[in-house]
């Protein structure tokens, strides 16, 4: 499988787990990849095109790309609290 083979797989099963699970705070955040919103699809985009700098770097094929695209969902889904931990300014994302 390929990086995007596993970002689609996690991005359609995270979006499950919101409208199942979550669905009381899907209204409040934009929580889902595949969303048919503007905000939608700028995080999908943004998300990928994380994956495609993560995937061109010779350092990640130390590691399982499983993982990789798992770590890269939490940090983007933490938002502003994990992603200032980078010092990378969140806001121009979105």
């Amino acid at each position: 499988m390929t990086y995007y083979d596993w970002s689609s797989w996690y991005m359609k099963r995270w979006d499950l787990y919101v409208d199942n699970s979550l669905s009381y705070l899907k209204y409040m955040f934009q929580l889902k990849f595949y969303d048919s919103t503007r905000q939608g699809h700028k995080k999908f985009v943004s998300f990928m095109n994380f994956i495609d700098i993560v995937s061109m770097d010779y350092e990640s094929k130390k590691y399982s790309q499983r993982i990789l695209v798992a770590c890269l969902m939490y940090l983007f889904l933490g938002g502003k609290d994990i992603m200032c931990a980078f010092q990378f300014e969140y806001k121009q994302m979105f």
